[in-house]
């Protein structure tokens, strides 16, 4: 064996003359814990997201259904005031982009879209972006693209032109509707 290898070897065996029985095993205890908090975090999360959707379900389902029964649409419960409300849930998928896109345009409302316009340049080529951002400022623009429409704007947009009885096409906006409950405090 050339000497560099032994070199190294007797380097690496070095880095070991500080562990001890105590050491490994508390190095190991550690671990173990890391591991233990990582399954703690995943299990909570999970927990979290089920009660999220749990509480969605008695809001939007559960509480609308009885009080539809029960032929109301407002109530007082001790120190709550619950009312149900029209909720919309919406979302444009990629292939009904160009569709939604278009009808928005055709009823005069493609002013909700947005455009936003990204350009991404490698390594080595800051001066290249430089200008650039410098070309598009000069020209009054501010540069990055990405077309869509923000999800609260297209929740509105929805549910304002069901109010006032406009067309909509639900499924080329990925939408559905339905009554929620909304539970507040009395001040």
């Amino acid at each position: 064996m050339s000497s560099s290898i032994l070199d190294k070897i007797e380097a690496d065996a070095e880095s070991f003359s500080n562990v001890t029985k105590e050491k490994g095993s508390e190095l190991s205890q550690l671990i173990t814990a890391a591991q233990y908090q990582q399954e703690q975090i995943t299990f909570h999360e999970t927990m979290a997201k089920e009660a999220k959707q749990e509480k969605l379900r008695i809001l939007r389902e559960q509480i609308p259904q009885l009080m539809d029964t029960m032929g109301m649409n407002r109530v007082d419960v001790g120190e709550d005031t619950v009312t149900l409300s029209t909720f919309v849930e919406a979302h444009i998928t990629e292939e009904k982009k160009a569709e939604a896109f278009a009808f928005l345009s055709s009823i005069g409302c493609d002013d909700i879209i947005k455009n936003d316009v990204k350009v991404t340049f490698g390594k080595g080529e800051d001066n290249k972006a430089g200008a650039f951002i410098d070309d598009c400022v000069k020209s009054g623009l501010d540069p990055s693209n990405k077309k869509y429409v923000h999800p609260m704007t297209l929740k509105a947009f929805i549910k304002e032109r069901m109010e006032k009885g406009q067309e909509i096409d639900l499924n080329l906006f990925g939408a559905f509707t339905g009554s929620e409950a909304k539970i507040k405090r009395k001040s």
